[in-house]
């Protein structure tokens, strides 16, 4: 608090998050207020309630901007968006720095009562295995850093996750339609502590990369994970990347549904992308 006071003098306001959601509430207030620049200090899943809370029936306050300040353990969009690894630095951008536009996404998604609900991201939303890889790493893990906690539980969910069947469309076309241990549609290029499952991503294209992931044994599971952090994996036949605006995704039985490295719910689900939705400071 003392550097943003020596930044800002008294022309700001901190808020405190303490539950989850509570961003989306304080991020919602500050609009209402006049804010035209909000802060983050967090990670991925701060990153996403704040963005939730600028919109309000689609549109967003065109004259509030975002500066990140990534202390989170995931870190995907800050690293996506090329932020300086010190946050000194962070600072720096997000006070001095030009706003640029971001894409969003907008995920229609069922939750476990099968209630149709909606949300925005702006880093990645995955189906599948993902979901799997969020719903395992805990507090505990991730105290350990973003590598190790979301390494680790990709690791154990290459040995257990089975491919399930799936049909997927983009833009309104079919695409695959098999057993899949999962797709990606990414807005960024890194996510869960420095992968890149979409190496080629930009959040500022007006497009998704989308990558599915074939089933494949065991021993292949091992060789591609052992190529997501430097994106190789692209090159190996078990994964597709395509483009596209638009997906929807259905799978028998239903799987599960994350975004920004928070588990929302199950498929079926639809995701859009909104270009140049929010304005960003990196």
């Amino acid at each position: 608090m003392a550097v943003l006071k020596a930044r800002f003098g008294d022309g700001y306001e901190w808020a405190e998050t303490r539950y989850v959601g509570d961003a989306v509430q304080l991020a919602q207030k500050s609009i209402l207020n006049g804010a035209e620049l909000i802060i983050i200090v967090g990670g991925d899943g701060t990153i996403n309630e704040v963005v939730n809370g600028l919109f309000n029936e689609n549109h967003q306050n065109p004259s509030c901007e975002l500066g990140i300040l990534n202390c989170g353990s995931g870190g995907g969009f800050a690293q996506s968006l090329g932020l300086p690894t010190k946050i000194s630095e962070q600072l720096d951008v997000a006070c001095q720095g030009i706003s640029k536009p971001i894409d969003v996404g907008e995920v229609i998604f069922s939750d476990i009562q099968g209630r149709v609900c909606q949300r925005y991201f702006v880093n990645e939303c995955q189906v599948g295995i993902s979901a799997v890889v969020v719903s395992k790493v805990g507090t505990k893990h991730k105290r350990f850093g973003g590598t190790i906690a979301f390494g680790s539980a990709a690791i154990s969910a290459l040995i257990r996750s089975e491919a399930v069947q799936m049909k997927t469309s983009l833009d309104g076309y079919p695409s695959e339609s098999g057993k899949l241990l999962g797709v990606t549609i990414a807005n960024g290029r890194y996510c869960a502590g420095g992968m890149q499952l979409t190496p080629g991503a930009s959040p500022s294209d007006g497009l998704f990369d989308v990558l599915h992931i074939r089933e494949m044994n065991l021993w292949q599971r091992f060789l591609s994970f052992g190529k997501v952090y430097s994106g190789k994996h692209i090159f190996l036949k078990n994964f597709l990347l395509h483009q596209s605006k638009e997906i929807e995704i259905v799978a028998e039985p239903p799987v599960g549904v994350e975004a920004d490295g928070e588990l929302l719910g199950v498929t079926p689900c639809r995701i859009r992308v909104i270009p140049a939705a929010i304005n960003v400071r990196f």
